[in-house]
């Protein structure tokens, strides 16, 4: 059975921990440590299991570093909606649905009131999570 559940590759590590029955102390990483990813053992026992978030983020930049940056980009996608912001090429914004496929952005028209307001809350939310 497949399972459409937002994973990303930060959910890696806690799900290899989990699987090894391992716990965050006994690898000398600091209990007040925040992992960024979730374990997807619930998903791997019960593919019917809730998802364990609504949405994922990914960052790409270079050089390494605290910058200044030669490129920064950053995407947020829920289950169908993709927004990405490219310090090259603006913002972009998708309608992934059923299909992986991005084609054209949808800002390069107008927006229906359902892709406005999928827009504005993703547009919120990647605000919110890299304000600072």
């Amino acid at each position: 059975m497949l399972n459409s559940a937002l994973v990303n590759a930060v959910d890696l590590f806690p799900t290899a921990l989990e699987l090894a029955g391992g716990e965050q102390n006994g690898l000398n990483v600091p209990a007040t440590t925040v992992l960024d990813g979730v374990s997807l053992v619930p998903l791997l026992a019960d593919p019917r299991a809730p998802a364990p978030r609504s949405w994922i983020y990914a960052e790409h930049f270079y050089p390494n570093g605290p910058g200044p940056y030669i490129i920064h980009s950053r995407m947020l996608r829920d289950a169908r909606w993709k927004l990405i912001d490219d310090m090259r090429r603006g913002e972009q914004f998708f309608d992934v649905g059923e299909s992986l496929v991005e084609g054209d952005s949808l800002l390069q028209g107008a927006l229906t009131p359902e892709q406005q307001a999928a827009y504005a809350r993703l547009k919120q939310t990647l605000e919110t999570l890299t304000r600072g």
